[in-house]
């Protein structure tokens, strides 16, 4: 396990079209669960874990298992797997041209 105790995060988290989905249809309720499962996820030794690992949590805390599978399955901010298994998708990805141009930006800088 990691041994900082802090989660850093994308400032601009809020500017993907995915999370104001999220908070458009769910508000801050919506947003809440997802940073939920985020710090979830943070804690294991690996960033991906299947569906059932939160359902202790939500009967602790009383959480509506049902809402963070909601979160999960419906809003395209977690990459879903074959095997059950969900991870954290990248927010606000650099673009295939983004990507070119910083590529070559990177390889002028060099020579």
């Amino acid at each position: 396990m990691r041994r900082n105790f802090y989660l850093q995060h994308p400032l601009m988290a809020m500017n993907d079209p995915r999370m104001q989905n999220l908070l458009d249809e769910e508000g801050l309720r919506g947003i809440g669960a997802y940073w939920i499962i985020i710090e979830k996820l943070s804690m294991l030794p690996e960033p991906r874990t299947q569906l059932e690992y939160l359902r202790p949590f939500c009967k602790n805390r009383k959480i509506p298992f049902v809402y963070l599978k909601k979160i999960i399955l419906k809003y395209k901010l977690f990459n879903l797997e074959e095997d059950d298994f969900f991870s954290v998708e990248e927010l606000n990805p650099v673009k295939k041209k983004e990507q070119k141009m910083v590529k070559n930006s990177k390889e002028n800088v060099e020579e």
